[in-house]
């Protein structure tokens, strides 16, 4: 017994004295292992304060020129009395003479263009053959005067519907005799076609709108001389309106004329004889009798300013002279009525443009 436990105290002893020996000695680095598996995302840090704003950038392109109205916003419609019944600055209306009126606006308007045309305010039936013209007043600048006639060409009172363009859209005053411009927007110029006949063109393109032309006189004066005046589309060029004026004894004659191009504005329309609407923001355009018709609009007209010319509705052709006028539909407020005639006066079924202002 005693021998084994000094046996294993030796051994302890050669252990204790060879360990440090055995432990200091470090042998060559094994290889690296693989590569673990990526460890789990962790979670999105909080969003950092917003960055200052950087420069405006260069504006870009100018888009498309929208379509050009007529450039009117003035407007009296006046009964045959010469009472004022609705309009938009004009502030009295008087019948002077038998034929002859004055309309006073809020505005000087000597240096403007006129559209006038025969017009009932509000009637189951329409004005009767006859024309209108208009003249400034050069002692009252805030004045027009108007003159209307029978299908003769005698001063006969009517009731009518008068407009006044000053600024904007496309229009122009024309000294007929002497083919030039006195007034207007957007025209290029005007070219005279023989007795009674001009080609107006203007600085845009007027194929796809309505055309409304109007006898003046350019000085002051009561009365421009009565005329039928018609209008259509040049045929060599989409800037032109062809313009022919005729006296009520059928002549071709010269006269000053106004003329007003409508391409954009809510109620427009060019109708045909049949009658159709051809082009136009109008819904329609419906017979009621021969040389009647009814056009409808997607709006009230009631209390607005009526205005109508015969013409062409393409670029070729003239239509035949005659007379124009315009209603209110009584019971229908989207619609107007227009009545076209021959120059002597009776109903006939013809093509026209038409313009409501309100």
């Amino acid at each position: 017994m005693g021998t084994m436990l000094g046996a294993v105290a030796l051994v302890i002893a050669i252990v204790a004295v060879a360990l440090p020996f055995v432990i200091s000695h470090t042998g060559p680095a094994g290889p690296a292992g693989p590569t673990g598996a990526t460890g789990a995302t962790g979670a999105t840090g909080a969003t950092g304060a917003t960055g200052a704003t950087g420069s405006q950038g260069p504006p870009g392109p100018a888009g498309p020129a929208g379509p050009s109205g007529s450039g009117t916003s003035l407007y009296a419609v006046v009964n045959v009395s010469g009472g004022l019944v609705y309009g938009n600055g004009a502030v009295s209306a008087e019948n002077v003479a038998a034929g002859r009126y004055q309309v006073i606006f809020d505005v000087n308007v000597s240096a403007c263009g006129y559209t006038v045309n025969p017009g009932e305010p509000y009637s189951v039936g329409g004005p009767a053959p006859g024309s209108a013209t208009a003249a400034p007043r050069d002692d009252e600048p805030d004045g027009v005067w108007v003159a209307t006639f029978n299908e003769t060409g005698a001063y006969t009172s009517s009731a009518f519907d008068l407009s006044v363009s000053c600024s904007g859209g496309l229009w122009g005053v024309f000294n007929g005799t002497t083919e030039q411009v006195t007034a207007g927007s957007g025209v290029a110029g005007i070219t005279g076609e023989g007795l009674g006949n001009w080609v107006v063109t203007f600085d845009d393109s007027v194929a796809n709108c309505s055309f409304f032309a109007t006898v003046v006189a350019i000085a002051d004066t009561a009365s421009a001389p009565a005329a039928s005046i018609t209008v259509a589309g040049a045929g060599l060029t989409p800037y032109g309106v062809w313009i022919q004026a005729i006296t009520p004894a059928d002549f071709s004659v010269d006269v000053n004329f106004t003329l007003v191009v409508d391409c954009g504005s809510p109620t427009w329309g060019v109708v045909s004889a049949t009658p159709a609407l051809v082009r136009g923001s109008a819904t329609g355009a419906s017979e009621i009798v021969p040389g009647s018709t009814q056009i409808n609009f997607n709006t009230d007209v009631q209390n607005c300013a009526l205005f109508a010319t015969l013409g062409e509705t393409g670029s070729s052709g003239v239509v035949q002279p005659g007379w124009i006028g315009t209603v209110g539909r009584d019971g229908v407020p989207d619609s107007v009525v227009v009545v076209t005639y021959t120059l002597q006066g009776a109903l006939v079924a013809e093509s026209f443009h038409v313009m409501v202002i309100c």
